[in-house]
């Protein structure tokens, strides 16, 4: 629990280090865009000499979106390596010895099975497994890699995404791809996941009977 804590705390820098670039804004008659104390005008990425590093956005990519992706690909090879090697692995059935000391003296017999012969049910939980781990991959990828090249595009085409409709949509568009990755994930979990839906089933009757105990009591009151 404290690491997940402690991944959000270091996740918030990067954001913080980007949100203070924003300012309020007006275009002037060049079509250049001034920061004012005012409480008109609208929000936008405003470059400063005092900012000690030139490339925010290529920094935030590379530590937001790059390193996580390959950690994760790297964790998911993990996992389908190690769901390999189970499948592959030997199984050893040791029958139960009897009070015979003939039976005792004689070897233990090994059934195994490889990979090939598994059983059903093992077979489709893995491919289960690498079906969920595959989706969950690719729903990060295209969810978050169109908002960071939006952040690229803008910042390298100014002056013509200043005046186009299509740079104006960009920002909402892949911004709210983000909250529907956060939304998506417990779905595919809980169709993909057997586990996950009991756990959450679990939950939900851990919850549900304090809230009705609760409502209960203040009735009687």
């Amino acid at each position: 629990m404290y690491l997940i804590y402690t991944i959000w705390v270091l996740a918030f820098f990067p954001s913080l280090y980007i949100g203070l670039q924003f300012k309020r804004v007006v275009p002037d008659f060049c079509g250049y865009n001034r920061e004012l104390n005012s409480q008109r005008g609208s929000c936008d990425y405003v470059t400063s000499q005092n900012i000690p590093f030139r490339y925010p956005f290529e920094l935030t990519m590379v530590v937001t979106f790059v390193l996580p992706l390959i950690f994760i690909f790297y964790c998911y090879v993990r996992i389908l390596a190690s769901l390999n090697e189970m499948a592959m692995a030997t199984r050893v059935h040791v029958p139960i010895g009897s009070t015979n000391s003939s039976e005792l003296s004689q070897p233990s017999i090994l059934y195994v099975h490889t990979k090939n012969f598994a059983p059903p049910k093992s077979q489709q939980a893995q491919r289960m497994v690498m079906k969920m781990l595959f989706t969950v991959t690719a729903v990060f990828f295209v969810c978050y890699l169109p908002y960071h090249v939006e952040r690229l595009i803008v910042q390298y085409t100014k002056q013509q995404c200043d005046s186009s409709m299509f740079c104006l949509l960009l920002y909402p568009v892949t911004g709210l791809l983000q909250y529907i990755s956060a939304t998506l994930n417990p779905i595919f979990y809980n169709l993909m996941s057997t586990r996950f839906r009991t756990g959450f089933t679990q939950l939900l009757h851990q919850i549900l009977p304090k809230r009705e105990r609760t409502y209960g009591s203040i009735a009687r009151i």
